[in-house]
C-alpha cells in the first residue's frame, strides 16, 4: 500500500497534557462537574500539571476555595445576619458564606485550621431545631481552564486532519468584533426604538413577575391585595405581574452617553497588546481576550481622548521607552503575573475627567512605584497625553488577586478623587467609588417621571404652606440614597429630607452636595 507523503507529515496532535488526570478521572462528565462535594484532600492541589483546573490553589494568595466546608441541614430562615451571629458565639472564624440552595451553605476560611475547627463544633450541633451536617467541600474547578477542557474534548472527536485545520484556522476579526460586541451591547442588532425598548419592557415585566410568584411562596394571602392582580402580556404568555409597568421612556441620546466606564486591559484574539478595552466573555467562558476600546461610540468622545492617551502610555511601558521604569505587562488572570489590570473612566459635563489606573505592584519597589507616578504625571500634564483634557489621575494598588487593599492604596497622581456633575440644575460631587446614574440625560427624564408620580406640589404652593403651623411637614425618606441625586432634585418639594445608605463615602459625597446647593440632610 501507497503512503500518503502528505498525511505521514502531519504532526502528532497530543492533547492529553492540556487534560490532567484531575478531570480525566472524574466520575461525572467533564462539562457536569460536581463541584463543592465533600473532599477528603486538605483542600490544596497535589496535581501538577500546569493545566490542572485545581492549580490555582497552589499559588502564594488568597483563595476563599482553598479551605471550604459544606454546611447542611440549616433552618430554611436562615440568612446571613443570622448564620453570622451563630457562628460568632461558637468562635468560628470564617472569612465567606455562601447559600447556594434552601438548607445548605458553604463557609470559607483563610487556614486548614480555621477550617478543621469549625468542622469540629459545627458537625453535629443543633440549631434552631434541625442538627447540622459539617464536612469538607471539594473547591471549585478553575471555571476558564475547565471551559478550555471541555473544548478539547470535544476536538478530540475530531480527524487528525481536522484538528490540524482547526489548530491552524486564522482568527477571523470581523467574527470576534461581533462577538464582542454581543458581549458588551446585546441588543446592538435591534433598532433602539421601537425594538430595544419592547425587549427591555418584556425583560422588567418579567422580573416583576417574579417578584409577584416569590411573594406568593412567602405569603399566598397577598394575593388578595389589589396591587398584585394586574395581568401584562409578554412572549406569547400572559403573565400576572406584581404592578402595572408604564411604558418606558426612551433616552435622548444614544451615543457617547455614559459618563463612566470599566474597561479592562488584556491581549487581543491575535494576540496584539497589551490592549485598554473590553472582555470577549466572562472568565469561565473560556476566554481572557481583550477587544479594543476604539470602535465604541457609547463613551464621550473626551473619554476616549483620554483612554487613547492611556493606552499610548502603556505600550510605551511595555515597550521599554521609560528608563526609569521596569517592562509592565498586562495582568494575567491565570497566571497572576503581569502589572496593568483595569481602568476606571468618569467624566462629567462640566469638563472633569477622572481616570483610576488598577495596577498589579506585586515585586515593586518604593522606587518603582515613585518612577510610575512621576512618568504618568509627566505623561498627561507636559508630554504627549497633555492635550487629553485629563483633570485628575489615580493608580489603584491591588493584590494579585485582585483585591484592593485599604484606601490607603489609592496614589494620587495628579487632581482631585472627584468630579462635579451637573444634573436638573444642580451640581453634584461624585468621587471614585460614588454610585451615580450612567447616563445623565436619561436621569433628568427618570427624576422627572418621579415627581410627577409623586403629585408633588410646586414650590409655591411648598412657601405658602409652610406658613400654616397646623399643616404637616412633608419629608423625603431616600433610602439607599448613594449621592443624594435623586433627594436633592426632588428637595425643592418637601420640607426636609432625609438620606440612608450603607457606603460612608457615599453619604460624604450626599453631605457634600446638599451644602453645594443650599440643601442639607
Amino acid at each position: 500500500m501507497e503512503s500518503n507523503a502528505e498525511t505521514d507529515k502531519l504532526p502528532s496532535i497530543n492533547t492529553s497534557t492540556l487534560i490532567c488526570d484531575c478531570m480525566k478521572n472524574s466520575k461525572t462528565d467533564i462539562s457536569k462537574e460536581n463541584d463543592g462535594i465533600e473532599d477528603k484532600t486538605d483542600g490544596m492541589s497535589t496535581c501538577l500539571n500546569p493545566n490542572c483546573p485545581y492549580a490555582y490553589l497552589r499559588r502564594n494568595t488568597f483563595t476563599s476555595e482553598a479551605f471550604k466546608i459544606q454546611l447542611k441541614n440549616i433552618s430554611r430562615h436562615a440568612g446571613f445576619s443570622v448564620m453570622k451571629k451563630m457562628l460568632q458565639s461558637l468562635n468560628v472564624k470564617f472569612c465567606k458564606i455562601k447559600f447556594p440552595k434552601c438548607g445548605l451553605a458553604f463557609l470559607s476560611f483563610e487556614s486548614a485550621t480555621d477550617r478543621d475547627y469549625a468542622i469540629t463544633v459545627l458537625n453535629g450541633h443543633i440549631w434552631k431545631g434541625s442538627k447540622m451536617e459539617a464536612k469538607i467541600a471539594r473547591p471549585h474547578a478553575d471555571p476558564l481552564i475547565k471551559r478550555r477542557a471541555e473544548c478539547e474534548v470535544q476536538s478530540e472527536l475530531l480527524s487528525k486532519e481536522q484538528r490540524i485545520d482547526w489548530l491552524n484556522e486564522p482568527v477571523d476579526l470581523e467574527k470576534a468584533h461581533e462577538t464582542l460586541r454581543d458581549s458588551i451591547l446585546p441588543l446592538w442588532r435591534l433598532n433602539y426604538d421601537p425594538d430595544q425598548l419592547i425587549e427591555k419592557r418584556n425583560l422588567v415585566l418579567k422580573c416583576l413577575a417574579e417578584i409577584r410568584r416569590r411573594l406568593l411562596l412567602i405569603n399566598p394571602e397577598i394575593v388578595n391585595v389589589d396591587s398584585v392582580k394586574f395581568v401584562e402580556e409578554y412572549d406569547s404568555n400572559s403573565q400576572t405581574t406584581i404592578c402595572k409597568l408604564a411604558p418606558i421612556i426612551p433616552s435622548p441620546i444614544q451615543t457617547e452617553y455614559r459618563n463612566k466606564s470599566e474597561l479592562t486591559i488584556g491581549y487581543d484574539v491575535d494576540g496584539s497588546g497589551p490592549v485598554i478595552g473590553f472582555r470577549y466573555s466572562k472568565y469561565k467562558g473560556g476566554s481572557v481576550a481583550v477587544g479594543s476600546f476604539k470602535s465604541w461610540n457609547f463613551m464621550p468622545r473626551n473619554s476616549t481622548k483620554v483612554i487613547n492617551a492611556l493606552q499610548n502610555f502603556i505600550t510605551a511601558c511595555f515597550k521599554g521607552e521609560f528608563e526609569q521604569l521596569p517592562m509592565l505587562d498586562a495582568f494575567d488572570p491565570i497566571t497572576y503575573n503581569g502589572n496593568w489590570r483595569h481602568v476606571l473612566i468618569r467624566e462629567s459635563r462640566s469638563g472633569d475627567t477622572l481616570v483610576v489606573l488598577y495596577i498589579n505592584t506585586y515585586g515593586f519597589t518604593e522606587e518603582n512605584m515613585n518612577n510610575l507616578l512621576d512618568e504618568l504625571r509627566t505623561w498627561f500634564q507636559t508630554g504627549p497625553g497633555s492635550d487629553s483634557g485629563l483633570t485628575s489621575l489615580y493608580l489603584s494598588i491591588c493584590s494579585r488577586s485582585g483585591i484592593k487593599q485599604s484606601d490607603e492604596d489609592l496614589r494620587q497622581v495628579f487632581g482631585k478623587p472627584y468630579i462635579i456633575e451637573q444634573c436638573c440644575g444642580l451640581n453634584f460631587h461624585i468621587s471614585i467609588s460614588a454610585f451615580f446614574q450612567v447616563n445623565t440625560l436619561a436621569a433628568e427624564l427618570l427624576f422627572e417621571r418621579i415627581s410627577c408620580l409623586c403629585n408633588l406640589p410646586s414650590e409655591n404652593q411648598i412657601t405658602c404652606t409652610n406658613k400654616n403651623p397646623n399643616e404637616k411637614k412633608r419629608i423625603l425618606l431616600d433610602v439607599c440614597c448613594g449621592t443624594g441625586t435623586i433627594a436633592l432634585c426632588l428637595s425643592k418639594h418637601f420640607d426636609r429630607v432625609i438620606g440612608i445608605d450603607m457606603c460612608n463615602s457615599a453619604i460624604e459625597d450626599a453631605k457634600s452636595n446638599a451644602k453645594l446647593n443650599g440643601n442639607f440632610f
